[in-house]
């Protein structure tokens, strides 16, 4: 069926997204696409953002097209923080048109798609940085965000062993019983005390959380690599500035972290210079993925969920 085909856009809900995503094929295409100088291409200006007071929210609006790729597809997004129980923080949609036509091809749950393009951009980040062997995973933070670091962990390495800390204890142990299903029972998973005590012996540690403190002031020995997820604004970082120019610090896009994360990034690599050209030691070195997102990112899984889900469903 072609994708010009029908007047009305597929409308895709999280179920959908989540049914039609096939995680290792999209960490190619994202691997494929940043080597090849596709994201480098594209046209992808900073996010627009619009904050409120009263009540105190954030609307935000994350444009990309690639000719390449035939699409335009922007997400829109709301983050608010108070919110009525039993709403999650932040909602979200991608809409997808076509760059050919201008045609609307379809409306994705936004939340979703960005689930989906955190779980792969840390499968591939961690696949290049990680000697190929089980590896022992730290998450700082309990959240969906922490879920899919360790989904896209385990989609490209054996899992040694599973620690994390939560600023809530409940939610780590909560974490935990998740995570025992994902990675099976003969692979421990323990609740660690804070952050410091979740650096012991790691090879790879994850943070996914909104803390304005940096809750990483050390690392242990190398090697170890970081793949920081959460904040990441110039006045608020997870991880302490002095460990950004301590180590290899790699980003989606090196104009996209100097706009929204600060001078501290500006010898960072962007991941379409590091695989254009992989160093043969880097599974050897500390390394920190210091994400912001990327608009790009999130148009190439939209493109993915929307090729995979369009033989399954008649539209128009």
């Amino acid at each position: 069926m072609s994708e010009e085909t029908g007047l009305v856009p597929l409308v895709l809900d999280r179920r959908a997204v989540t049914a039609a995503a096939d995680l290792p094929a999209l960490v190619e295409e994202l691997r494929q696409g940043y080597a090849e100088g596709r994201r480098a291409a594209a046209r992808t200006p900073l996010r627009t953002t619009v904050t409120t007071a009263d009540p105190p929210a954030m609307f935000g609006v994350m444009p990309s097209v690639s000719a390449r790729d035939g699409l335009f597809v922007t997400k829109l997004a709301a983050l608010v923080p108070d919110r009525p129980a039993g709403e999650p923080a932040i909602h979200a949609l991608s809409v997808v048109m076509s760059t050919r036509t201008g045609r609307p091809l379809a409306v994705l749950d936004g939340a979703a798609v960005t689930d989906l393009r955190c779980a792969a951009v840390t499968a591939l980040v961690t696949d290049v940085c990680t000697p190929s062997r089980p590896l022992h995973v730290g998450l700082i933070g309990s959240g969906v965000l922490a879920r899919q670091q360790l989904r896209g962990t385990i989609a490209v390495r054996p899992i040694a062993s599973v620690r994390v800390a939560s600023r809530r204890v409940e939610n780590a142990e909560a974490f935990a019983r998740w995570a025992v299903g994902l990675v099976g029972p003969e692979c421990p998973v323990e609740v660690a005390e804070g952050p410091d005590d979740v650096l012991v012996g790691r090879d790879v540690i994850c943070t996914a959380t909104g803390s304005a403190e940096p809750l990483v002031n050390r690392l242990p020995a190398g090697p170890v690599h970081v793949n920081c997820m959460g904040a990441h604004a110039a006045d608020r970082r997870e991880i302490a500035a002095d460990l950004l120019r301590e180590h290899l610090v790699l980003v989606e896009d090196l104009d996209l972290a100097l706009a929204e994360a600060g001078p501290a990034h500006r010898d960072a690599m962007d991941l379409g210079t590091l695989l254009a050209d992989v160093p043969a030691d880097l599974a050897s070195r500390t390394t920190v993925f210091s994400s912001t997102g990327d608009p790009w990112a999130d148009l190439v899984t939209a493109g993915h969920v929307l090729r995979l889900a369009r033989d399954r469903v008649a539209v128009g």
